[in-house]
């Protein structure tokens, strides 16, 4: 048990973002190499390919299974995906295929084995288990019951069996009078005397005197009563212990490891295994005895871990002097606890201090690249796409043949079955060049190979005789074209546009604007989990059935796609029964190569997925629906009946090119639109149905928990989170936590049921199920919690919950705490002062939605969520419903509303304040906001200098980084700011694979090519740059001697280019605002533009506060100073602002940096004391010399 326990340490303490890169399969020809580079097994067998249990964790041993061949000839594949089920588990009572298939039609199919039982009433074969048959054992095999009938008749088909007297059950004779009933009424147990004892090689057997009975000679005087009469326990020290180094009991001999010893816990009658244990030793010699409870002792592994095991907590003390257990561990920064690296930036605070959880750049599941700190998801590793800048993420990865893949010309990997196959998989096409005959429904003979068909009727002759250019009309139009009723031809990008082309109007005809009654079932939102969608077949793991969901116009998407056009169809588990009221269906869209879309179909229902009813018009028919008549627009199909149903399934009867579409299913219940109502909106924990790849707006490190089960880290609670035969997906704490530091709780409130004396501190055997507790809650830790933090306050509304993806585990209630700092927690309750903290009803199934809503909503920063009881396992997928604040997110443009006109007040949203534009016009949403626009060291001490302080050619930074890389006014190197803070962010960090901004937007290229476009203008190059590979350089850094291309293509042909001069040049009279006069020889100072009529005099006659009575509309005196160049008042908040023309005299590609001529601003008070001290001081100066 301990090696096992060390072992499986051992094995969670491997660096997972280490062991794909490092890790290649031993033999690429009998293994298959998992697609996620952070699989924990990352190298499977390939008889384990396709056998619908998932062993990467990605699934990706189970897609695609139509294009891997089966073991062997003689097995079975499942009708929707294509897995191979070996002939013995077939027909044989357990459905392996998800769809049951294997399980079907078993009359027609001969029992593999010839001792197998062929069940009556369905056909299944019963396999025996080793030499026991299955025909009365003595257990129902069958679901008849047929295997148990008529026993009493029957003789045992091994004339050794023993035979049950009530029943006629079947025993072995090594189940005999073994202490374990198997018959019902107990008859294999009786007159034992008169039986032999059970053979065994592997365990020695002793009788119970009364009875007879035989019990395994390791029971012996172990404390435990096996016989009835006792008489295994009784006079012990005249019987040797089962180990030479058992304890034995003083007062009556009885045997017990030495880890029972000086536990804790008084083992023997007379508590002898707990006295004088400071004279006892420990069972290994690096075990650690409590000073403050001498009875318990402590293993290496225990001590100094960050768990407090002895009472006195003297194991986590003095831990800076003592060796980390395993090497691979990080040191708490105050106790100097050891954690595993392992458990580093998880989620879970490990260490008292919570050091293991900060400066956390990359979650434990990313790929952190060496020399920068961007993180690289696990699907980018190995994917054939450098994304660190040292190329670490594709360095010692896989060839494509040593992956078992094919190559393409730019590099990319694909599957070999996906090599010639018709589609495209390549960028460039290459998979589909220079195919040979015999050609497949896909593709056309042309020259002796075979050509896509997405190739012919492109208005290209690819075959020499032009033949996949012939026959492309359909009366006068082509195949991708409308034909109108006048004759006339219609691009499809004419269909359904709300513009009439033909004259009949039918291009407007059965564009799906009206859905059928109801809601949508959740097939877009995802709500309907990837495992209730299957089909016949797929034709590759990219238009499997799952894929057969509406995308957003802006999102990629797939279809679904069979591998044949006969007999096929897609099929959705609702996961309840609901009544359907329709469907909505389109076509491939451009999604597949093929043109292609559902010109007609069917329909069927069923309530048990087994028996389906087609659905019948008013002539008592099965219904034909018209479908698409072009791959994009929708259709909508309503059922003039509603269906009462659990299953649905679409049949295609007419196509267009191929089978390929994607379909909604409309029912009466509500749940999938629980997350759009007008009273609340989701905070954003889950994944936004309309663009599932995009990054939530919750990031992870907003996601932690008490404590997490291997790999279901707290940010994969995630509200629709799974895709795939992936399992899990979601946060499942540790609820072992007493193994993890050896102290067994105190249970003596077991009742004595078993009548086994002094042994009430463990459960009763009666009360034991298989090897499981009927009440383990007992025994584990379930205080436990997933924490969400909000980034600001919300009113919180209520809460959405859901299980584990594609497994049997969800939370059936639980409870909610709130806070507003995240120290002090309130738990929630219905009502004010009333003390019973609420107790929510979670979810009854994994997939589908528990939505509860509070009495009173919360105002907080941070939501907890408490499991009380749970299904199987705790398993959390989540979602916060706030309160749509917008009406409190709009401020007033006046300080004084309440003396109105009538009219609605001008009002700007909190996200237009200091953006750089004037929405009121009073300027208020851009007032106040030069707090802290940057952050550097001042000659004041203050650390933040203010937006109108940046690039106006006065040094306020102590290294000048205000006034370097300026263009316009604006620095390049922090020109981005996020939407909740007005501190611009460094450039260096946009597109770094780390998420700075609470919303990810510095992590989004159009976010920054926006930024810059409203920063500088138009851009002159679509080239990945520097700024977060946003493709955008604007024009006023064209030729301005600094690369922002990364292939420097904005400084190619710059020759000649006159640039403006830069603030170094300029004449030392040259001020860009006001000069106050010095007496001769002394320069003027200049006057920085924010200190000129600011009521505080700076110059000695008082000159810059002259004429300033007059303001214009804006509130900008009137008196007359030169602005500095592209000078652009208030802070930005969000990266974006209108842009500025250059003042007179200086032209755009004008990069300010800092130079001799430049000013420090200070403050106003400072201003004037230094000036007319430098004045006085330089007066001086010059009469002494001169």
């Amino acid at each position: 048990m301990a090696t096992g326990l060390f072992l499986i340490i051992c094995l969670l303490s491997i660096d997972r973002a280490s062991l794909q890169i490092e890790t290649e399969c031993p033999d690429f020809n009998n293994f298959f190499m998992c697609q996620s580079s952070f699989s924990l097994m990352p190298c499977i067998d390939l008889e384990w390919l396709c056998d619908e249990f998932p062993q990467c964790d990605d699934g990706s041993d189970e897609e695609d299974c139509w294009s891997v061949d089966c073991p062997g000839p003689d097995y079975f594949r499942c009708e929707s995906t294509g897995a191979c089920i070996p002939p013995l588990e077939r027909c044989n009572g357990w459905g392996e295929c998800v769809d049951g298939s294997d399980e079907k039609d078993c009359w027609s199919v001969e029992c593999p084995e010839p001792d197998d039982y062929r069940c009556e009433s369905n056909g299944l074969c019963v396999r025996p288990s080793g030499s026991v048959s299955v025909q009365c054992d003595g257990w129902l095999d069958c679901e008849d019951g047929s295997d148990e009938e008529g026993c009493v008749s029957k003789e045992c088909i091994d004339p050794e069996y023993f035979k049950c007297e009530s029943d006629g059950a079947c025993i072995p004779p090594n189940a005999v009078c073994d202490d374990y009933p198997m018959c019902e009424d107990g008859s294999d147990e009786r007159d034992c005397w008169g039986k032999e004892c059970p053979e065994s090689d592997l365990t020695t057997f002793i009788r119970c005197e009364t009875s007879g009975r035989c019990i395994d000679l390791a029971h012996q005087c172990n404390g435990w009563a096996y016989c009835d009469d006792g008489s295994d326990e009784v006079d012990c020290w005249s019987k040797e212990c089962p180990n030479a180094d058992d304890f034995r009991c003083e007062s009556d001999g009885r045997c017990m490891s030495l880890w029972w010893v000086c536990n804790g816990y008084p083992d023997c009658e007379d508590g002898s295994d707990e006295v004088d244990c400071w004279s006892a030793q420990c069972p290994n010699t690096d075990d650690l005895r409590c000073e403050s409870d001498v009875r318990s002792c402590k293993p290496p592994w225990a001590q100094c871990d960050g768990k407090t095991d002895c009472p006195g907590g003297e194991d986590e003390q003095n831990c800076w002097s003592k060796e980390c257990y395993f090497a691979d561990s990080f040191r708490c920064a105050i106790s100097g606890s050891c954690v595993l690296e392992t458990k580093r930036c998880d989620g879970i605070s490990d260490c008292d201090d919570k050091s293991d959880e900060s400066s956390c750049v990359c979650t434990r599941v990313e790929f952190r690249c060496e020399n920068s700190e961007r993180c690289v998801a696990p699907s980018g590793v190995c994917d054939g796409v450098t994304d660190c800048h040292d190329a670490l993420d594709e360095l010692h990865c896989q060839s494509c043949i040593e992956k078992g893949q094919w190559q393409c010309d730019s590099g990319e990997c694909i599957k070999n079955a996906s090599v010639c196959d018709g589609d495209k998989d390549c960028s460039s096409g290459s998979d589909e060049e220079n195919c040979h005959t015999p050609c497949n429904g896909l593709q056309l003979e042309c020259d002796g190979r075979c050509l896509p068909k997405y190739r012919a009727c492109d208005g290209l002759e690819d075959c020499s005789n032009g033949t996949d250019e012939i026959n492309c009309t359909d009366g006068g139009c082509s195949t991708k074209q409308f034909r109108c009723a006048n004759g006339s031809c219609l691009l499809e990008s004419q269909l359904c546009d709300n513009l009439t082309d033909c004259s009949g109007g039918e291009d407007e005809d059965n564009c799906g604007d009206v859905p059928p009654p109801g809601f949508p079932l959740g097939l877009a939102s995802r709500y309907i989990p990837d495992v209730f969608i299957t089909a016949s077949s797929e034709y590759k793991s990219e238009f499997a059935a799952f894929q057969a969901r509406h995308t957003p116009p802006t999102t990629p998407g797939y279809c679904w796609v069979p591998s044949s056009v006969v007999d096929q169809w897609l099929q959705v588990y609702f996961g309840k029964t609901t009544d359907v009221t329709g469907v909505v269906i389109s076509g491939g869209g451009s999604n597949w190569d093929l043109g292609s879309w559902v010109t007609s179909f069917t329909l069927a229902f069923s309530i048990d997925g087994a028996s389906w009813a087609p659905y019948e018009g008013s002539s008592n028919n099965v219904q034909v629906f018209r479908g698409n008549r072009d791959r994009f627009n929708k259709v909508s199909r309503p059922l003039p009946t509603p269906v009462t149903s659990r299953y649905i399934r679409l049949y295609p009867t007419g196509y267009e090119g191929w089978v390929a579409m994607v379909m909604e299913v409309y029912v009466t219940n509500d749940e999938d639109l629980w997350l759009a109502q007008d009273e609340y909106v989701p905070l954003g924990v889950g994944l936004d149905p309309d663009h599932p790849a995009a990054v939530p707006k919750i990031p992870e490190f907003y996601m932690t928990a008490s404590s997490r089960r291997n790999d279901s880290y707290p940010w994969l609670a995630r509200l629709n989170n799974g895709k795939g035969q992936q399992q899990g997906a979601c946060w499942t704490p540790n609820l072992e936590q007493w193994l993890d530091t050896g102290q067994l709780p105190n249970l003596t409130q077991w009742s004595d049921t078993d009548h086994r004396s002094n042994q009430d501190h463990f459960p009763d055997t009666d009360q034991w199920q298989g090897d499981l507790w009927t009440n383990p809650d007992q025994w584990l830790d379930t205080d436990q919690w997933l924490q969400i933090y909000h980034g600001k306050f919300y009113t919180v509304a209520g809460v959405i919950t859901q299980g584990a993806y594609n497994m049997d585990h969800w939370v059936t209630s639980y409870r909610l705490a709130f806070s507003g700092d995240g120290q002090t927690w309130t738990p929630y309750t219905d009502y004010a002062g009333y003390s019973e903290t609420t107790v929510f009803q979670g979810n009854n199934n994994n997939h589908r939605y528990a939505r509860n809503l509070l009495s009173n909503p919360v105002f907080a920063v941070y939501t907890r969520f408490y499991p009380v009881i749970h299904h199987h396992e705790i398993a959390l997928r989540v979602e916060i419903l706030v309160i749509d604040e917008i009406e409190s997110q709009f401020i007033p443009c006046e300080n004084d509303v309440s003396s109105g006109s009538g009219e609605d007040p001008e009002v700007f949203h909190e996200t237009q304040a200091c953006d750089g534009t004037e929405d009121c016009s009073t300027g208020k949403d851009e007032a106040n906001c030069d707090d802290c626009a940057m952050e550097c060291l001042t000659d004041l001490g203050d650390p933040c200098i203010p937006g109108r302080w940046i690039c106006d050619d006065f040094v306020d930074c102590l290294y000048g980084k205000d006034e370097q890389g300026c263009v316009q006014g604006v620095p390049k190197h922090c020109f981005f700011t996020c939407l909740d803070n007005v501190t611009c962010l460094p450039t260096p960090q946009l597109g770094d694979g780390h998420r700075d901004c609470a919303f990810g937007e510095d992590e989004s290229p159009s976010d920054v090519e926006d930024a810059l476009e409203r920063k500088w203008g138009s851009c002159s190059y679509n080239c990945a740059s520097v700024y977060g590979n946003a493709s955008c350089v604007p024009d006023a850094f064209r030729c301005d001697g600094d690369a922002d291309c990364l292939e420097d293509e904005d400084e190619l042909g710059c020759e000649g280019v006159v640039r403006e001069p830069t603030p170094e040049s300029r004449l030392p009279n040259d001020c860009p605002t006001f000069t106050c006069d010095l007496p001769a020889p002394l320069d003027p100072i200049c006057v920085p533009h924010h200190q000129i009529c600011d009521e505080y005099p700076d110059c000695a006659a008082g000159e810059d506060e002259q004429g300033c009575g007059m303001r214009n509309a804006d509130g900008v005196s009137t008196q007359s100073t030169r602005q500095s160049v592209g000078q652009v008042t208030g802070g930005p908040t969000d990266g974006r602002e209108p842009t500025e023309e250059p003042t007179s005299g200086h032209g755009a590609y004008e990069d300010q940096t800092v130079g001799g001529s430049m000013e420090s601003h200070g403050s106003q008070d400072q201003a004037v004391v230094w000036m007319l001290a430098a004045a006085l001081v330089g007066l001086i100066l010059f009469r002494l010399t001169f």
